[in-house]
Formats: structure tokens, C-alpha cells, sequence
């Protein structure tokens, strides 16, 4: 920034470049800038005087749309893009950005305060989608006896290194599983995962040596 400078003599208003020429120096970023003016000509010697350079209000700015991100079972904190005119700010120089909300399925928060040459505050969102649980896999399920009443066994689920829980993270239905067979099991998704998995367990032939 350079902005004009007046310098009088009395009730003489001197010329620049005539009487004196101008050069500055911490003129780029908020705080304050110096002005130096040299006399020339007619004058000789310095004069000083400065300026205030105020952070440019980031409230005034948009965060570009942020993408829709897919659960994951941790906090997601996704990039954001700021722009000055042409200018992509930065983050951590130019603004801070801090999240809520946003470890589960919906929509999460973003905060961006200004920071250094910005002031300010701005908010934006971003939403958080269902993992398909038909990406994962059910652990084998034991062989089960018959036992002339529907077979119902417990099915466990893992999403990398964590353990899924029924009725919070899916929902289980079974078919066929009352006779000797191959019964079949259905894994829906709910809450953060959507989709079906599907699994099966055989039922064994009940041991009749056992029977009176």
C-alpha cells in the first residue's frame, strides 16, 4: 500500500517528486507501515511518518463448497478453499478452522477465524454419508444342530479394527434357518453404515444317539 502523502511548508503546499520524493517500507501486511520522505531540490533531509495498515474483514469472504464425505469412524476434518479476489488464502497464516459434529452421519460445522492481515469469522458445513456395510465382512458363522426351533446365532461385524454393534450399527434378519441346511442371514445398515451385507450358516443334522 502507498498511499498519498501532503507535506506543507506553512500555508505552501510542497510537490512531490518536485520537493521531495516518498518511499515506504512495511507496507504489506496488517500493522504498521512507515513513510519516509526525502527532501530534494529547494530541501534537503528526512521526514517520517507512518501509517496503519487494518486486517481486511474475512466475513466478507465464502468458503468454497466443501464435498460430501463418507463415515469413517474418526473425526473428519476436510481441506477448505478461501479466496481473496484470485488470492487462496492460507490456512494457519491467513485463518484458523476448527469442526463440530463431525464424527458421525449428518451434517458437520466448520468455523474459519480470520487470523495475521484477516479478521473476522466464517461458517460452513459439509455432510458426512453412510458407510456401505456391504463393503464389509461378517465373521464365520459356527455350524449350528438342529434343534426343531429357528437358529438365530449371533454375527459379528468389523469395520477395519472395530467391531460393529446390531441394532446401533445394523439391524440382522435370517431365513431358512430352522431345517438342516444353508440358512441365510441379512445384515441391514442403519445409523452410520446403509446397505445390506449378506452371510450363512449351515445347520447340522441333530446327533440321534443323543435321543431316548
Amino acid at each position: 500500500l502507498t498511499p498519498q502523502v501532503q507535506l506543507s511548508d506553512g500555508n505552501t503546499a510542497l510537490v512531490k517528486d518536485t520537493d521531495y520524493t516518498l518511499s515506504y517500507s512495511n507496507n504489506t501486511n496488517a500493522g504498521t507501515a512507515n513513510v519516509t520522505l526525502t527532501g530534494i531540490g529547494n530541501y534537503s533531509s528526512t521526514l517520517s511518518t507512518s501509517f496503519t495498515i487494518v486486517p481486511n474483514d474475512f466475513s466478507l469472504f465464502t468458503v468454497s463448497a466443501i464435498t460430501d464425505q463418507e463415515y469413517s469412524g474418526s473425526a473428519i476434518e476436510p481441506s477448505t478453499l478461501v479466496k481473496d479476489g484470485n488470492t487462496t488464502l492460507t490456512e494457519n497464516t491467513d485463518y484458523t478452522v476448527s469442526y463440530s459434529n463431525n464424527m458421525n452421519v449428518g451434517t458437520a460445522d466448520v468455523s474459519l477465524s480470520g487470523i495475521g492481515n484477516y479478521s473476522g469469522a466464517l461458517q460452513a458445513s459439509f455432510e458426512i454419508l453412510p458407510k456401505a456395510i456391504s463393503g464389509l465382512s461378517v465373521s464365520p458363522i459356527a455350524d449350528q444342530e438342529y434343534s426343531g426351533t429357528a437358529q438365530e446365532p449371533s454375527v459379528e461385524v468389523k469395520d477395519g479394527n472395530t467391531t460393529l454393534s446390531e441394532n446401533t450399527d445394523y439391524t440382522v434378519s435370517y431365513s431358512n434357518n430352522t431345517l438342516m441346511g444353508t440358512a441365510s442371514v441379512t445384515l441391514t445398515g442403519i445409523g452410520n453404515y446403509d446397505k445390506t451385507l449378506g452371510a450363512t450358516f449351515e445347520i447340522v443334522p441333530k446327533d440321534v444317539s443323543g435321543l431316548t
